[in-house]
């Protein structure tokens, strides 16, 4: 904590960066409150942590839900700096209406922000919570991840946890969603867009570093970075995958890879229109190259050229495989989505693909069926065929 209350009532905030002399006279003769529960805490102030507050370990407070490090604190004090120069911000104001206390408060015009830097994980059900009482009563969140979390693996793949995936954060509808990180010892903060989940915790997106001085706060939140063509590097991912996938098998691969052998495909065969990069994709967390495969043969493989198909039954099928969590979603709850928008991409990719045409609103008649690879030399050259057609 960087703000307590003095027994006169008056807040008592650290952003304004005292001496460490001057605060270490300052708690001899000062008795310090949690603005939140109103227990006592102590000024802590030492040479490898930031100046701040603290509850006694004996204590616990509905407003304070995990430990603060320095790198927290530290992000904390920068971003008030930030922030005060442009708007009008409180560090750590206490909302009594909803017992919670965020790291930062902004006001513009009407709007009220409730920023949270987020360092350590919190659980679903505790970012929902917290989450949900911010927005009802008018607060618009603001999660920011501390950037140690972001783990880059080349120019556009990145690791993300499930923890991270929970961060998700649509600004405005037609905006893509992004993650925001903040750097406190780079003083940036950095945005991914554009996210394509390739598996569970690899991604593809587009990276944008915002120096904290070269950015207001709208700059960060709306700014736009064009879409990278992902495709040459998403394909040559999807040939790793294809020969490395069942060597060691998940449980959920393994249904994948009974399916499989009773369509009598070979492993590293599956469907080359299977895995493909779908703006919506991280609504779902199973990988593309399984729920697509599962859906071109539950739905296609009995069916002849020129017969027709139906939006209701690929939907009973994908639920069906929701239903016995073959298919998972993606716990993504700062976001308001369309669980059945992937489907929707997906049958339009396979239009697209020439493997289906609409007939009517609902309506498809198959074109083509679906292309599985003979030789392994063909694999790949199947895969890039079907996405540049």
């Amino acid at each position: 904590m960087l703000v307590a209350k003095k027994a006169d009532g008056q807040l008592f905030s650290l952003a304004a960066r005292f001496m460490p002399t001057y605060l270490k006279e300052l708690r001899k003769v000062t008795e310090f409150f949690c603005p939140s529960c109103h227990k006592p805490v102590q000024l802590k102030v030492g040479t490898k942590t930031a100046p701040h507050f603290a509850h006694l370990k004996s204590q616990s407070c509905y407003a304070n839900h995990e430990g603060e490090t320095a790198y927290h604190l530290q992000g904390k004090q920068q971003l008030y700096e930030w922030l005060s120069l442009y708007k009008t911000v409180e560090l750590e104001p206490h909302l009594s209406s909803i017992n919670q206390r965020p790291d930062l408060l902004v006001r513009i015009g009407e709007k009220r922000y409730a920023i949270e830097f987020q360092c350590a994980n919190l659980s679903p059900e505790l970012l929902v919570k917290r989450t949900q009482g911010y927005v009802s009563h008018d607060y618009h969140p603001i999660w920011i991840l501390g950037a140690k979390r972001l783990t880059r693996l080349s120019q556009h793949t990145f690791k993300l946890s499930p923890q991270d995936w929970q961060y998700v954060t649509q600004p405005i509808q037609d905006h893509p969603p992004f993650l925001l990180y903040y750097s406190p010892s780079d003083q940036l903060f950095i945005k991914l867009q554009h996210l394509y989940p390739f598996s569970p915790q690899i991604c593809f997106a587009t990276i944008t570093t915002l120096p904290l001085d070269c950015y207001d706060f709208h700059d960060v939140l709306m700014l736009q970075k064009e879409s990278v063509d992902f495709k040459k590097e998403w394909l040559q991912k999807k040939r790793k995958w294809r020969t490395q996938y069942m060597l060691y098998p998940t449980k959920a691969q393994q249904s994948f890879l009974e399916t499989l052998y009773h369509h009598h495909i070979p492993p590293s065969h599956f469907p080359s229109e299977a895995g493909i990069q779908l703006p919506s994709l991280y609504v779902i967390d199973t990988p593309a190259c399984i729920w697509q495969t599962w859906l071109l043969l539950d739905v296609l493989a009995n069916k002849c050229i020129g017969s027709t198909v139906s939006y209701q039954q690929f939907l009973y099928h994908f639920n069906k495989r929701i239903r016995t969590k073959e298919i998972k979603y993606r716990h993504v709850p700062l976001m308001d989505a369309d669980l059945s928008l992937p489907l929707k991409e997906y049958i339009h990719a396979l239009c697209q693909m020439k493997v289906l045409k609409k007939v009517t609103h609902t309506a498809y008649k198959v074109i083509r069926m679906y292309t599985i690879p003979e030789l392994t030399n063909d694999r790949f050259e199947a895969d890039w065929k079907v996405t540049n057609e």
